[in-house]
């Protein structure tokens, strides 16, 4: 199957659709008009972050406590015909990070990532939106904020400084581009003889020399060179020695480490050669994912909930907790304390290491050891010695057990 087919003067692609011919001739340029680093750098920290925050489960909570209703479902399982959970919250949460708002909206009983959104009111008392794209598709209604999830995190004033960073270095960048393909350029001085000017089929000559014969021998990778009399080609020896890309790498990485640090990345995730991580990812969860899990969690609960309700517990959590990778033996003992002191039963912990849940009334249980107790209980042991006390210290007349015999002393 051919990805490209001609009919006449027009292109159709294997689905039979006509591909824009200035699409097309854009993709197959050859040449690079700039090399944009700070989309590069914001599209490398969107993706971490909205990687992160779209494997987390988004916890619906009511009075009771936790529970999984059809909200649940829609948030976690399945938006919509076409998305899962992941891939809607992967979305929205990457257009969050890149352009500062991203919208959901709720359509015929489902959620949907609005790829395109207009503001039909921007009014005090709640916008309202129009214009709405979901899946390619435009729907002619409006929505307000009841029936919409509107992210908003936007800081106008990085924003700008970003913008007019990068219009700086995009100057500087320009120049060392420059810079570094003159320095793998060859030059070439061509030495013509005072006679050979005064000929006069020297022009036509010259001309059709040098944009025939000597342009194919410096243009191909292998050619012949006719050395005509009169004529004498030299290199020209490179005055600057260097002939390497270093000053377009160290402005990459300045501008680079400027994004990580506005958007509280850690440089070297940007990078990718992340050597301690574990406070790497920590720093990461913290300042990175954590403001805009929080965000979420906020707008999705207040849309779905009224004063009263939130007031009573309902309310959806962004759970973040699962985003660090935990070894359950590095674990072991911190998840002996949690069951040992009742913070989390056992299917709990189970949960926290990507375990089944037992889902049985012993795995259920709170179970708390013998070593926490209310201090007065403690005191009150140490003053009235029980039973089993005194029936110890009266088998002190006992020796040692030898093989399985008790011997009594006389």
């Amino acid at each position: 199957m051919r990805l490209w087919k001609k009919r006449d003067e027009d292109i159709f692609d294997y689905l039979d659709s006509k591909v824009d011919r200035a699409k097309l001739q854009s993709c197959c340029s050859h040449e690079i008009n700039e090399i944009n680093f700070l989309k590069l750098a914001v599209y490398i920290v969107s993706t971490y972050i909205a990687t992160a925050i779209s494997t987390c489960e988004f916890k619906v909570y009511n009075s009771d406590g936790l529970i999984k209703d059809i909200n649940y479902y829609k948030l976690n399982v399945s938006p919509n015909p076409n998305d899962t959970g992941t891939k809607l919250k992967y979305k929205m949460v990457k257009e969050l990070v890149q352009n500062g708002e991203s919208l959901v909206v709720q359509y015929k009983n489902n959620l949907y990532f609005a790829e395109y959104f207009g503001y039909a009111s921007e009014s005090i008392l709640g916008y309202e939106f129009d214009n709405v794209t979901i899946q390619n598709e435009p729907i002619a209604k409006e929505f307000n904020r009841k029936t919409s999830f509107y992210f908003s995190f936007d800081d106008e004033k990085v924003k700008s400084l970003l913008d007019t960073i990068d219009v700086k270095y995009k100057e500087l960048l320009s120049c060392a581009t420059k810079v570094y393909k003159n320095s793998l350029s060859n030059k070439w001085k061509l030495k013509i003889d005072t006679a050979k000017q005064n000929d006069p089929t020297f022009e036509e000559e010259f001309n059709d020399f040098v944009t025939s014969q000597l342009k194919e021998f410096l243009t191909s990778d292998e050619g012949v060179y006719p050395e005509l009399n009169g004529y004498n080609l030299e290199r020209l020896e490179k005055t600057d020695s260097k002939s390497d890309s270093s000053d377009i790498r160290n402005i990459r990485k300045d501008i680079f480490d400027m994004v990580s640090q506005s958007y509280k990345m850690p440089v070297s995730m940007m990078y990718g050669n992340v050597t301690n991580l574990k406070e790497v990812i920590n720093q990461f969860i913290t300042f990175a994912v954590k403001p805009y899990a929080s965000l979420i969690g906020e707008e999705i609960t207040r849309t779905l909930y009224t004063e009263q309700e939130i007031l009573d517990g309902n309310r959806v959590e962004v759970d973040i907790s699962s985003i660090n990778y935990k070894d359950i033996f590095d674990i072991a003992n911190g998840i002996d304390k949690l069951i040992s002191t009742g913070i989390a039963n056992i299917d709990e912990t189970r949960k926290m290491v990507n375990l089944p849940v037992l889902d049985t009334e012993f795995s259920k249980q709170y179970w708390m050891t013998k070593n926490y107790s209310k201090i007065e209980e403690a005191v009150q042991e140490q003053l009235v010695p029980n039973s089993s006390s005194n029936e110890s210290n009266n088998n002190s007349e006992y020796s040692n057990l030898e093989g399985g015999d008790v011997h009594e002393k006389k």
